[in-house]
């Protein structure tokens, strides 16, 4: 299966919040604080993780104490972007509205929270990125010095957890313009221990744009050089305009493949790739899209590069084992999932769903159902795997568990109103039609998959 969208953790995401709640309180005083929006997933999943607790929302003051303001940092020069740590995949993610973008690990699985939050959580669910754009000024903070406005961050982080520490807080002026914070902390709320780092840019327009990562204190050792990385390549003005114009094209893209319109989504990806070249995370989108359009051969020329350079990304390698039990290469299709498995381990169920279907198509039944009964196991039990699992068990003959799967995973499909043109699941629907015919039940007719419904880019997002 391929992972289209997000499962946002309800992490300590504490200036999503809060800067949600300074758009509302430029709205009206009266009405109440609003909480943190919960993000609601699009109809395939991405493998389940265990849920951090969630802390409780915290509320931006109306109004700032006014603290004496640091001195005025010196200009530092711009220094050039850094290399990815592990050769990650990233791709821009451009502000709409102001001329400032920033990358962000193209793995990550995004989508829009609300009208100025963007969220992407990382494959394993340990950790989470908040992208949040505001208006001070409309916000009634446009009087306050940026250090004020940092000030009051913080004080929301300490009012509302049991133990907040911080650990620094650096400031500069860029070249371009504007004022930089880069600040790390440790908290604990509710058991859970977190250790998070965020980039706070406010320009003189009064513009607060902020860049938060939160991870497990366990985790965020190892993502740390990727974090720093993600953050020091924030671009701000003239600098930020070819970044701007990558992420436009590459939205446009995700929006195109959206409304099913395939040929336009293809014309979008390569406009991306002519405009940044080196952003190769975006070869992956366009083979989606010629995947979906059943043009297989420009599919794996474009995974070809992609994997060339991302060798160790599972989602390459698993989009390829797709492409390739499609393309009537089943061998390869095994190879392909099966090193996409070396890479991420068994336990992601996603890739187990993977293997289960190829397993389908090459008539190899126990092993399917040993993989789709691996996923149910570990509470994967999304239509795919049931429909899969309900057409290896009659294929096997057990009939019972078969209608059971069967129709649970049915029934799953109708309810999410699923109609993407996703070759995969098109494939499930017919098999578990004709396998429930044989098997003597009727229900009504499953509708085909067709243009998607609701938007949950592969890639960057806009503001």
């Amino acid at each position: 299966m391929v992972k289209r969208s997000l499962f946002l953790l309800p992490l300590v995401l504490f200036l999503m919040t809060a800067c949600t709640q300074i758009e509302a309180t430029a709205t009206t005083a009266a009405q109440p604080t609003p909480t943190t929006p919960a993000v609601q997933p699009t109809p395939t999943p991405q493998q389940p993780t265990a849920t951090p607790a969630a802390t409780p929302t915290p509320t931006a003051p109306a109004t700032a104490t006014r603290v004496p303001p640091t001195p005025t940092a010196t200009p530092v020069p711009a220094t050039p972007t850094p290399t990815p740590p592990g050769n990650q995949p990233m791709l821009w993610y451009g502000s709409s509205g102001s001329p400032l973008a920033i990358q962000y690990p193209s793995t990550w699985q995004g989508g829009q929270v609300n009208g100025n939050v963007t969220a992407y959580s990382n494959d394993d669910g340990k950790a989470a990125l908040t992208i949040t754009e505001a208006s001070l000024t409309a916000a009634g903070m446009g009087r306050l010095t940026p250090d004020e406005v940092v000030d009051q961050i913080l004080d929301t982080f300490k009012s509302n957890v049991d133990k907040f520490e911080l650990l620094s807080r650096d400031k500069t002026t860029p070249q371009t313009g504007g004022t930089s914070f880069t600040v790390a902390y440790t908290l604990t709320a509710q058991g859970q221990s977190l250790k998070g780092k965020f980039l706070a840019f406010i320009t003189e327009q009064r513009i607060l744009f902020i860049a938060e990562y939160d991870a497990e204190q366990a985790e965020y050792p190892k993502l740390e050089p990727l974090i720093n990385y993600s953050l020091g390549t924030l671009r701000t003005g003239d600098a930020a305009d070819k970044p701007r114009q990558f992420a436009t094209a590459l939205r446009s893209g995700a929006d195109a493949l959206t409304e099913g319109n395939i040929d336009l989504a293809v014309d979008r990806y390569t406009e991306a790739l002519e405009i940044e070249p080196t952003m190769l995370a975006v070869l992956r989108h366009r083979a989606t899209a010629h995947w979906e359009k059943k043009d297989h051969a420009k599919a794996l020329a474009d995974l070809a590069k992609y994997i060339a350079a991302h060798e160790t990304d599972a989602e390459g390698h698993n989009l390829r084992a797709l492409v390739n039990i499609f393309a009537g290469n089943p061998e390869q299709a095994l190879k392909d999932i099966n090193r996409a498995l070396e890479i991420d381990g068994l336990t992601s169920f996603n890739l187990r769903d993977t293997r289960g279907f190829v397993y389908l198509k090459r008539g190899e039944w126990q092993k399917a159902l040993e993989d789709y009964q691996a996923a149910i196991d570990g509470g994967f039990d999304i239509d795919y795997v049931l429909l899969g699992a309900g057409i290896a068990q009659a294929q096997l003959g057990m009939n019972e568990q078969a209608k059971t799967n069967l129709l649970d995973g049915l029934d799953q499909v109708d309810e999410t109103a699923y109609k993407f043109k996703d070759p995969q699941l098109t494939d499930l629907l017919a098999m578990a039609n004709d396998a429930l015919k044989k098997l003597g039940v009727t229900r009504a007719p499953t509708p085909t998959p067709g243009p998607r419904a609701t938007a949950t880019p592969p890639g960057t997002q806009t503001a």
